[in-house]
């Protein structure tokens, strides 16, 4: 697997705009494209596969962007009509909802596991105890050609990837 790692910032919206249209292109053939990116349009929002939010250096959601906003509702923060889910999170992840991030911490970690189909009800089952009421999630299928990568592969990924870095920068 190649990661592309990209920090979007300092760009106009037009120019965002179609950053993230060429790096969705790139993860549609096959690469895995990692993208920073602080309070996105709708639209260029709704262009990212998966989300892995956080708030005070813990993570408040990881999954889906499509399944962004149930998750939210199963907790009880329902993001108003017309407004942009981006803006939304931002808004809960700062506090503005009045929910703890530590709940929605363990929100997103039973969801984790949930996704995952962790053979481990009785941790799921603990944290739900916690006050943690029920999420319905959708569970990722496995492909067996997206295994990964050995070792090896890894290592001589990076080194290749490395060597490509040190010849651009000689000049």
């Amino acid at each position: 697997v190649i990661v592309d790692w990209f920090r979007l910032s300092g760009l106009d919206s037009l120019s965002c705009t179609q950053c993230v249209s060429l790096l969705k292109r790139l993860a549609e053939e096959g690469r895995t494209v990692v993208c920073t990116i602080h309070q996105p349009s709708a639209l260029i929002f709704e262009k990212f596969d998966k989300l892995y939010a956080l708030s005070d250096g813990v993570c408040i959601y990881n999954g889906t962007i499509g399944n962004l906003l149930p998750h939210l509702s199963g907790i009880g923060l329902t993001c108003p009509p017309y407004h942009n889910p981006a803006d939304f999170l931002m808004e809960v992840a700062t506090g503005e909802h009045e929910v703890n991030v530590d709940e929605l911490s363990k929100h997103a970690e039973v969801m984790r596991r949930k996704e995952k189909g962790s053979t481990d009800s009785v941790r799921v089952k603990d944290l739900e105890s916690q006050g943690i009421s029920s999420i319905s999630s959708r569970s990722i299928s496995h492909d067996p050609l997206l295994s990964p990568a050995s070792m090896l592969m890894q290592f001589l990924l990076l080194y290749k990837r490395n060597l490509i870095m040190a010849k651009r920068q000689y000049v």
